[in-house]
């Protein structure tokens, strides 16, 4: 077996150049993306999609309730709580530490 790796992003406003920019990922080897959406509106995007709507390698996490809920019992919680609403690096941290976590529960 050979070692994979994922990358992970936080996006807005990404709009037509979203599917370049998975392509373009995907094709320089990576396993497995995961697209955090920060505005919830736009994970729609990949939906209208058909090269990558059932693609199981992109994984669409939308900016809602539940990632804020998982957010919570997260261990950077701790420590970015009272930025992750008005601060972008705030949530790619914590959205990073999400991903890892649903890497680990893929394993």
């Amino acid at each position: 077996d050979y070692p994979h790796a994922a990358i992970v992003t936080t996006v807005r406003g990404a709009g037509c150049t979203l599917s370049t920019h998975i392509r373009y990922h995907l094709s320089l080897g990576f396993s497995k993306m995961y697209i955090y959406f920060d505005d919830p509106n736009e994970a729609n995007i990949i939906s209208g999609d058909p090269e990558f709507e059932n693609d199981a390698r992109v994984v669409c996490v939308r900016h809602n309730e539940a990632l804020k809920s998982d957010w919570r019992k997260q261990i950077l919680w701790a420590k970015l709580s009272s930025w992750a609403e008005t601060e972008v690096h705030a949530r790619q941290e914590l959205n990073a530490e999400h991903a890892i976590n649903l890497c680990l529960a893929d394993e």
